[in-house]
């Protein structure tokens, strides 16, 4: 009987090892999908830039934290936060439309208020933060920020959809990123298509330790999987951008001594270690954008005296280094970059003394100029 049941435990104990060790490998294993690839964009056309100032409410005296996409029709929609001043209850979220024939804004109309907020997902909404608008097939996609208490270390995401035309958004949910509190969790930068039809949103979690997290969607725009690319503290919104045959993201330092570092994947669930850059991050938005296989960086300088006060658009001349191309824009305060991409122009709006959002649009022969 003794040999009978020594056989039994190692049996089971390698039955249990098996099983354990195919969780692990099914874990590891390269996902079904990649990222997507930008598209190309013409070199055509002579050199192009021009800059506009977008209208905005009447009654703000604020506007902040901006989001641009590509509409289907090479018209463009922009979407940003509008009050008194950032965290006031008066904040609203407000969108213009660009019309690609005239090259004009539309005036300002607003898409969501947090009464709007508080009725759909039944929760007490005290105040709007960041939108992130993305179009996904034919829908738009409006992911935002509401807090009900406290500051935005008590944050939570919402996700609402619209049609193409007419611009109406409705409520889809709100997005369950923890078994537990579910709070704190911010978004900024767009999402990246993957070849499943599905996108992956990078977005952050902001209390105590500050650090990136990735959701992937499905085809439907259902939220599938949350996964955390490493294992750095006080690296907020994350910028993803297609690179090479995965992806590269930068990230937002809250911290003041650290470098600007950059992050590629071997997979979209697979990342490699961080590397160092030649440029600081003094706690600013960015955009990293891949241009026509090339990497291309919006910030704002390294430099403590001249934070916030100029917008660069800077190019990846190697691994992990950065040559500046021009100062887009200077002012008191040129912050928070959102791009859009078409067949023709790279777009980017910021902002602008907190007053206005800004866009700068500009082709790639002009973008060319800048590399002589």
């Amino acid at each position: 009987m003794e040999p009978s049941r020594n056989r039994l435990k190692h049996a089971a104990f390698f039955v249990g090892l098996f099983i354990v060790l195919f969780l692990i490998i099914m874990t590891h294993q390269t996902p079904p999908y990649a990222f997507a690839r930008n598209q190309t964009i013409s070199t055509e056309s002579p050199p192009y830039f021009t800059q506009l100032t977008i209208p905005k409410p009447n009654d703000a005296l604020s506007v902040h934290a901006s989001s641009l996409i590509s509409l289907p029709n090479d018209n463009l929609l922009n979407a940003y936060f509008s009050g008194t001043k950032e965290g006031a209850r008066d904040v609203k979220i407000s969108a213009n439309l660009f019309d690609g024939k005239t090259n004009r804004w539309s005036e300002a109309f607003t898409i969501l208020t947090k009464e709007d907020l508080s009725h759909h997902s039944h929760e007490y909404i005290k105040k709007l933060g960041n939108p992130l608008l993305f179009l996904h097939d034919d829908k738009i996609l409006l992911f935002v920020v509401g807090v009900s208490m406290g500051g935005w270390a008590t944050s939570k995401i919402y996700q609402f959809e619209s049609a193409l035309e007419p611009i109406r958004f409705k409520f889809a949910r709100k997005l369950s990123l923890s078994p537990f509190l579910n709070l704190s969790h911010l978004i900024k930068n767009k999402p990246l298509n993957t070849t499943d039809g599905g996108f992956m949103l990078p977005l952050y979690h902001e209390l105590a330790t500050q650090y990136p997290l990735l959701l992937k969607f499905d085809q439907q725009n259902n939220p599938r999987e949350l996964l955390r690319p490493n294992a750095l503290n006080h690296q907020l919104q994350p910028s993803l951008t297609p690179f090479k045959d995965c992806a590269i993201m930068a990230f937002r330092n809250h911290s003041f001594k650290d470098s600007l570092m950059l992050e590629t994947c071997k997979t979209p669930t697979a990342w490699q270690k961080p590397m160092l850059t030649n440029l600081k991050n003094l706690n600013d938005a960015l955009n990293l954008i891949n241009l026509n296989e090339e990497l291309y960086l919006i910030h704002n300088p390294s430099d403590l005296s001249l934070r916030r006060k100029e917008l660069w658009l800077s190019k990846l001349e190697n691994s992990n280094s950065f040559k500046t191309l021009k100062i887009l824009d200077k002012a008191n305060e040129v912050s928070y970059p959102s791009y859009s991409l078409n067949s023709h122009f790279i777009d980017i709006v910021y902002t602008y003394n907190r007053s206005h959002i800004k866009h700068i649009r500009f082709n790639m022969a002009y973008l060319k100029s800048l590399l002589k």
